[in-house]
């Protein structure tokens, strides 16, 4: 009936690949792309806020994460900082 979140998938991934750290952020207020700004100001969480999932590993790590876990990535932006 629900499945599981995606970013607890993403995180559960990151553990068993031995990344050094992995969480997720849930925004409160802001906008993607040219979208209108989205609050989440009332008691029922708004789903179109962007959730961030941070991961912290080399590079190289972080780029055999993502080729490993594309099904689960595919449409996402990633940013290597």
């Amino acid at each position: 009936l629900f499945s599981r979140p995606l970013y607890q998938e993403l995180i559960d991934a990151a553990r068993a690949d031995g990344i050094l750290n992995a969480v997720a952020h849930h925004t409160r207020y802001g906008y993607s792309g040219n979208g209108v700004i989205q609050s989440d100001a009332s008691e029922v969480p708004n789903e179109r806020l962007n959730l961030c999932v941070e991961l912290i590993a080399h590079r190289d790590q972080l780029e055999r994460f993502c080729r490993m876990h594309g099904e689960l990535l595919q449409g996402k932006v990633i940013v290597y900082k």
